[in-house]
């Protein structure tokens, strides 16, 4: 049946090739037409499941608050520089209002510092206020200090002598000494420093009690633990996360980035080093890597697909044969995805280069058999009938089984690869209308030259290997891929994202300096709450677990009790005002006297360590070290260079300034009320509160969560306060799991349909189980090289199998074939023959393959390189084991053909010209039995008498076919 409809086909088209032509240009004038509607989703959400309830939650949260996925500008220089020009690039950006929505990258110190009484608890405050309202004698003795002399005096004095007589509270202890050490330390750097003008004692002191992890300056910037890095998180005008907005977003930001350091360097100041990160740079960086590569890698697999045909053929005219309904298939393809699902994703849109490597296979069994043909002295009719017949078969069978590999692809849950399925899957077909029906029109049309390099018939060679060897090969080979299927349990799976990043990311660089040298972190969960009392109650539970590192939510910002925290504070307002700072005539001093003041001082803490050592209080012993460590520093600098007694006058005239403004503060602090959540800046207000009044909660781990253990332990705390918690990690977990799980079910699948289909199709178990044998030995012995390589599994080369065998399997259906319609010629003599095409056609699918190896996106290339590995194994199998399997199988069951004709039923059949086998000719695995009936009659062929038994070979026309 399949044969009669193939030799119509045939005749059909020889007859009428232009009529094939025109409906091709036809299709592909259509396909021109649709492909304009073709949209192209650059969204990593495309990838994924509608349905998930993990993924509907994300999008929620992304609805109801501005979008947490900021983009992340990293400025890296001198901690001097970096505020100024934060300050000019934040109001640079905040001016590309198309697609900035605010820029939050500095605390305002001034707000909080107005009201950092809030913070402190209701017990420090009634501690506070006792002691304030004990020392009745203490305003005065404040008054009078009027000069760093009578200050250190009174640091070193009866109150300080006597404070570490009784054991104290580690905590008052270290704050006592915290102070000090900050006076003495500013005090040296205004000795080593002439340029410093600033006293930051109290902003330091300041800082590091309220900012908790050291994370802002003093003056409120967002900075790195050392201060050399410094970070505006850039929140996007909308949630669109598609490419062209994503792009449109980083582009205008570089270059309001280029705008302030061009301006900074006109100035003669040096700008600090920009990079950019977090998901919009990530998403921009990893789709114009793919838009590049997609490019070059269909051009340079185009090209080199071509180079090996024209080598192989070494016909210019055959070339283009193959060549132009490959490209014609690709293009169909494109317009008929635009007609069914109507979009491109990220993976669906890199096929184009591995259809190029697959479909071409095809089109090198018919032209291949056709020059065969031609080489024994067919008519070009005769030799394009007669490949249809026999490779057309093939070709049914190996694109059959391919196409189906990969449309049960679209049976997964995970959409990309469902999506890729199905446009794979019809790709195939397509690239099979393209070769069984365009280019036997085309051959009709374009006359080329007869090759005489081909043998007449190379299956009638004595020449074979001994049995032994053949055994020895086909063991070896098997042994081997049960080893590599040990080795494929002992793969490793990279789950980080940033592994398959560009090569040389800037985003991946500045996360990883972000990590490293800071607290911040782009990725966290995220969890809502109705209101501020409930987002505390969750802040407090989720800061309580191992898994997590801390907790931000608007519970940091809006403090508790502070009504009772406003009363104390307003009962020492009539102290704090009598205090009266004095800003001038102090009283002078050389530095022999301020050097003779340090010095008591230090001999105060001298005895304040022997106390505290014999209390068993090491931690305040070590602090008081350090301090007195610092006290004799500054005493020896002063002694040696009396002339910084001056410098050290400048330092006490802008330190008694900045107490004064300190007192300032706190009589603002006796008239603040208590603060509620719409009394915060406006940007800090909307990262934690959404535009219908919910309250966010972030939770940011303790550990990576591309560690899976760990992120497993990570959300199942998390999970177990708050169900619906929602952010990166949780998609992260669930798509994680389901691209592996999916990995696992089409491989499965796509075993199972090729099985199935080669049993259709060869109807006998040994002949089905020979076509399958290169792509099961191949496969193991792929997980065999990616173990040795050290190629882990990653979200990118995680489909490599599926496609492999998708893409390999034409290779034992081809060789099958072949060796069945041989008969009883030695297999290693056929494969003299049937070699070439599947070597020819192995090496354009890895042309096609390796160019996208050349690429600059990761993922990209380790799917490259495992497909690579994939096609080299299965190709080793085909030509090597395949046929030391066969000649094994063969001599057991009786040797093969020797002498004149090998199979002379075949050759007698037709000379006799009934086109009709006799028997049950033996094959490769066994014989072809009653499938060598079904060839029918051949009315087309012409007789040939010349060929005789000296012919040595079965007819082209009989038997199964490739």
């Amino acid at each position: 049946m399949r044969d009669r409809l193939l030799t119509r086909l045939g005749e059909l088209t020889v007859r009428h090739p232009w009529m094939v032509v025109f409906g091709a240009v036809v299709l592909t004038v259509a396909s021109g037409l649709l492909m304009p509607a073709l949209e192209m989703y650059t969204s990593r959400s495309a990838l994924y499941p509608d349905d998930i309830d993990v993924n509907r939650r994300f999008q929620e949260f992304l609805d109801d608050f501005k979008t947490p996925s900021n983009l992340i500008a990293v400025l890296e220089g001198e901690p001097e520089e970096l505020g100024p020009f934060a300050d000019d690039l934040a109001a640079a950006f905040r001016a590309r209002t198309d697609f900035v929505g605010d820029v939050f990258y500095k605390a305002d110190v001034e707000f909080f510092a107005d009201r950092a009484f809030l913070f402190l608890s209701v017990d420090q405050l009634r501690k506070l206020r006792d002691k304030v309202l004990e020392e009745k004698d203490g305003v005065t003795r404040i008054n009078r200090l009027n000069g760093l002399v009578p200050l250190l005096e009174a640091f070193g004095g009866t109150d300080a002598e006597t404070a570490f007589k009784e054991k104290i509270d580690i905590s008052s202890g270290k704050q006592i000494i915290a102070a000090g050490r900050e006076l003495v330390a500013e005090m040296d750097a205004w000795l080593s420093d002439p340029g410093r003008k600033e006293v930051r004692v109290l902003e330091n002191l300041f800082v590091e009690q309220f900012s908790g992890r050291g994370a802002q300056d003093r003056h409120g910037y967002l900075k790195s633990r050392d201060g050399r890095l410094l970070f505006l998180f850039i929140q996007p005008s909308t949630n669109d996360d598609e490419f062209e907005y994503l792009e449109g977003l980083l582009t205008s930001c570089r270059s309001a980035a280029r705008e302030v350091s061009d301006r900074w360097t006109a100035e003669g100041r040096s700008p600090p080093t920009l990079g950019f990160t977090g998901l919009p740079a990530q998403s921009v960086e990893e789709m114009v890597s793919i838009q590049h590569d997609v490019m070059m890698t269909a051009s340079v697999a185009a090209v080199a697909i071509l180079l090996i045909i024209l080598v192989g053929f070494r016909s210019i005219r055959r070339g283009l044969i193959i060549f132009v309904p490959l490209v014609l298939a690709g293009l169909w393809n494109l317009g008929l995805t635009a007609l069914t699902i109507g979009h491109l994703t990220l993976l669906t849109s890199g096929f184009t280069a591995i259809l190029f490597g697959l479909g071409v296979d095809y089109g090198i069994f018919v032209t291949g058999r056709i020059q065969e043909e031609l080489a024994r002295g067919a008519s070009d009719r005769e030799a394009i009938l007669t490949a249809l017949r026999t490779s057309g078969r093939t070709l049914l069978t190996a694109g059959g089984t391919t196409a189906a590999a990969f449309f049960v692809m679209g049976t997964v849950e995970f959409k990309g690869f469902a999506e890729l399925g199905i446009v794979a899957g019809t790709g195939v077909l397509l690239a099979l209308l393209a070769f069984l029906v365009l280019l036997p029109a085309l051959s009709a049309l374009v006359k080329v030259p007869r090759s005489k390099s081909l043998p007449a018939r190379a299956e009638s060679s004595e020449r074979r290997p001994p049995l032994l060897f053949a055994a020895v090969v086909t063991l070896a080979g098997l042994a081997a891929a049960g080893l590599s299927l040990y080795f494929a349990t002992q793969v490793p799976m990279d789950f980080d994202l940033r592994n398959i990043m560009p090569r040389d990311s800037e985003s991946v660089k500045y996360q990883l300096l972000m990590a490293d040298r800071s607290d911040f972190q782009p990725e966290f969960a995220a969890v809502t709450a109705a209101d501020v009392e409930e987002a505390r109650t969750l802040a407090d539970r989720f800061s309580k677990l191992s898994t997590v590192s801390r907790v931000e939510s608007i519970t940091n910002l809006v403090p508790t009790d502070q009504e009772e925290k406003v009363r104390l504070i307003r009962e020492v307002e009539p102290v704090f005002d009598r205090i009266l700072v004095p800003r001038g005539d102090f009283e002078p001093f050389e530095a022999d006297e301020l050097a003779d003041q340090l010095d008591d001082l230090g001999d105060v803490i001298a005895d304040a360590q022997e106390r505290t050592f014999s209390a068993g209080q090491k931690e305040l012993t070590l602090e008081l070290d350090r301090l007195a460590t610092l006290l004799e520093q500054v005493s020896e600098k002063l002694r040696k260079d009396p002339g910084l007694a001056g410098r050290a006058r400048e330092f006490e005239k802008e330190l008694f300034a900045t107490v004064a403004g300190a007192v300032d503060v706190v009589k603002r602090w006796t008239r603040m009320g208590a603060m509620a959540p719409d009394d915060l800046p406006q940007g800090i207000l909307d990262r934690f509160r959404s535009r219908t009044g919910k309250y966010a909660v972030f939770v940011f781990p303790a550990g990576s969560i591309y560690d899976v253990d760990f992120l497993d332990r990570f959300l199942h705390d998390v999970y177990a306060i708050s169900p619906t918690a929602t952010g990166f990690p949780t998609t992260h977990h669930v798509f994680s799991r389901m691209s592996v799980d999916g990995f696992r079910q089409a491989s499965l699948y796509a075993v199972l349909v090729v099985l199935v289909l080669l049993l259709v199709d060869f109807r006998r178990l040994g002949l089905m189980l020979g076509a399958a044998l290169p792509l099961g030995v191949g496969a193991a012995w792929m997980f065999g090289l990616m173990y040795f390589l050290k190629m882990p599994y990653n979200y990118a080369n995680i489909i490599a199998l599926p496609l492999v065998i998708g893409l390999a399997v034409d290779y034992g259906v081809y060789i099958t074939h072949r060796l069945a319609e041989a008969g009883r010629v030695h297999p290693f003599a056929t494969m003299v023959v049937a070699g070439k095409p599947v070597l020819m056609a192995a090496l354009t699918t890895m042309a096609g393959i390796g160019a996208i190896c050349l690429g600059q996106h990761q993922g990209a290339v380790s799917l490259g390189q495992a497909l690579l590995c994939g096609i080299a194994t299965c190709l080793l199998a085909a030509l090597v084991v395949l046929p030391s399997a066969a000649a094994v199988v063969q001599e057991l069951r009786g040797g093969s053909g020797r002498g004149q004709g090998g199979d002379r039923r075949l050759t007698g059949n037709r000379r006799s010209g009934t086109g009709r086998r006799q028997g049950d000719g033996a094959g490769a695995q066994g014989g072809t039995g009653g499938e060598g009936d079904d060839a029918g009659a051949r009315p087309t062929e012409r007789a040939d008498a010349g060929r005789g038994a000296g012919d040595g070979g079965s007819s082209p026309s009989s038997g199964t076919d490739d």
